[in-house]
């Protein structure tokens, strides 16, 4: 059985996930994105093996 959070609430999670050379990378370029995006809309799933590389 596959479990999928909020799945039985009807609920799309929209989130957004940085990694290495990609658009978005350091935590300069995360906190730009997060300052442009509404985060009522699309969330950050914070990678901390990605960030910090």
């Amino acid at each position: 059985m596959l479990l999928v959070p909020g799945a039985s609430l009807n609920l799309t999670l929209k989130v957004f996930h940085h990694h290495c050379a990609g658009y978005v990378e350091t935590p300069v370029e995360v906190d730009k994105l997060m300052e442009m995006i509404d985060p009522s809309l699309v969330g950050l799933v914070l990678d901390m093996g990605h960030f910090m590389f």
